[in-house]
């Protein structure tokens, strides 16, 4: 899957891959909560990868 998202003050990004050429950006304080709360329990159970 080649999307993008991008998380910053209180807008979310989302880039699609070349392939299906969009962009959208959601400015919304209440948006960006819930997706920074998934990245962070991601980011909480995420393991690094071994370098094989």
């Amino acid at each position: 899957m080649g999307v993008t998202t991008y998380l910053f003050d209180d807008k979310v990004s989302i880039i699609s891959s070349r392939a299906e050429h969009y962009a959208l950006s959601i400015q919304s304080p209440e948006f960006f909560a819930f997706q920074m709360s998934l990245f962070e329990i991601l980011w909480s159970v995420s393991a690094p990868v071994s370098a094989s």
